[in-house]
């Protein structure tokens, strides 16, 4: 997977991300494609720990693909909205936590 953000001003974010997974299960290989848009309200952005919500856009594929049909088969896919919440902190500025640079 990857992503890119962008801190827009002191309470918001905006991020876009893409995710590519596939895994091989006996005679099947799945894989997984997403890419969302996400706009994040930062909260208390000052402070060790920053509570946030997101809301956005998401795209999901799944596909399978069996040794007796070839051609990959879509199982589901779709477009819908994106709800996040959750918090970030700075693990550098918690006193007890001492972080190494390599």
């Amino acid at each position: 997977s990857i992503g890119f953000g962008k801190v827009l001003n002191e309470n918001w974010d905006a991020d876009i991300s893409y995710v590519y997974s596939s895994h091989k299960a006996g005679a099947m290989d799945t894989s997984y494609k997403s890419i969302e848009v996400v706009a994040t309200r930062v909260f208390m952005r000052e402070n060790q720990i920053n509570p946030f919500v997101g809301v956005g856009l998401n795209n999901t594929h799944y596909s399978l693909t069996t040794v007796d049909s070839p051609a990959q088969s879509p199982i589901e896919s779709g477009t819908g909205y994106l709800l996040k919440i959750g918090a970030i902190t700075n693990l550098s500025s918690i006193p007890f936590i001492k972080v190494m640079n390599i």
